[in-house]
């Protein structure tokens, strides 16, 4: 709400509830931090994370713990240093941030 990341409403987290927040891909973690701080705002206690994949080799800082099944570390270039095979090739943003705009 208001560019705030927030859970739905009527979600509970009691005081006493151990959390382990559960990603499908981990990409820059920004999702997965928001989703940290959310939760540590409340009271129980954030645990851990897990994913499937951590696109980041295991640099994303999420804000905890985190388990991967899959870490794959991709190569990122500045876009005027782009290797010849690679300027070819549009550039896509991957995520989910702009699915619902």
């Amino acid at each position: 709400v208001d560019g705030e990341f927030q859970l739905r409403r009527s979600f509970e987290i009691k005081p006493t509830d151990r959390v382990l927040i559960a990603e499908d891909i981990v990409t820059t973690g920004l999702s997965f931090r928001e989703t940290v701080e959310a939760l540590q705002a409340l009271p129980g206690t954030v645990v851990g994370g897990s994913c499937i994949i951590d696109r980041s080799g295991g640099k994303a800082e999420v804000g905890c713990e985190l388990v991967s099944l899959a870490s794959i570390d991709f190569p990122d270039y500045d876009a005027d240093n782009l290797p010849p095979e690679l300027e070819k090739i549009p550039a896509h943003k991957p995520g989910s941030r702009g699915l619902n705009k």
